[in-house]
């Protein structure tokens, strides 16, 4: 199959559900392509090592953790996936579920598909990823250096958040952020009324389609 000028046949199917795996794997063969079940997953630098070098594209469950299959989840995969130009299709459910969570990867993240029998939806998913490793984005994705207004800072749950607004996508939605996606250097300055700027896909259709990046400080 050739998709956005790249050629894909080998595919890894990464899922902790040993029936899922055979199901999601059957699905990419009728797509006559040519899957491989990754019955178990080593540290995460291990596994990005091996689907960079044995596969032109990947589907992976979000879930990875139950039956020791894998010591992350999915998501946390994915940026380093994007960043070696492999395309990957990330299957979940609980991204509205988990909204921090993915927010932190989301950048990264080009597709997110419900269900692997949704072929036209990952074959959609690979061609988002090969295009934006051509800098080539849709509307809904393209990066956008924007002010983010800080409302909110709540450092006092277990994981950090900070609540912002983001008047280039919306003027009166509320975005809530893990504060470690900023940089270390800059969340000091995490407060409310604080002015930064930042990368953000202004043409995001949800809030669960949002993602920020590159934080700068401007007082």
């Amino acid at each position: 199959m050739r998709i956005a000028g790249k050629e894909i046949s080998k595919v890894a199917v990464v899922d902790d559900d040993r029936r899922v795996r055979e199901s999601t794997a059957e699905i990419i063969a009728d797509m006559n392509l040519k899957p491989t079940k990754i019955t178990s997953v080593g540290p995460l630098s291990d596994f990005v090592s091996r689907m960079v070098s044995e596969f032109h594209a990947v589907v992976c469950d979000h879930r990875l953790k139950s039956h020791g299959y894998a010591s992350f989840q999915g998501a946390r995969a994915f940026p380093r996936l994007y960043r070696s130009y492999v395309p990957s299709v990330l299957c979940t459910a609980f991204s509205d579920a988990e909204p921090d969570e993915f927010r932190r990867y989301r950048r990264y993240i080009p597709a997110l598909v419900t269900s692997a029998a949704d072929t036209d939806a990952i074959v959609r998913g690979w061609e988002a990823c090969i295009r934006e490793f051509r800098n080539e984005y849709s509307p809904q994705r393209e990066p956008v250096q924007t002010l983010v207004r800080i409302a909110a800072v709540d450092m006092g749950s277990k994981q950090r958040i900070a609540f912002a607004i983001v008047p280039g996508w919306d003027t009166r939605q509320v975005v809530r952020f893990p504060v470690d996606i900023v940089r270390l250097s800059l969340r000091r300055f995490l407060r409310p009324d604080a002015r930064f700027f930042a990368k953000v896909n202004i043409g995001a259709e949800t809030p669960g389609d949002l993602y920020l990046s590159d934080f700068e400080y401007r007082g």
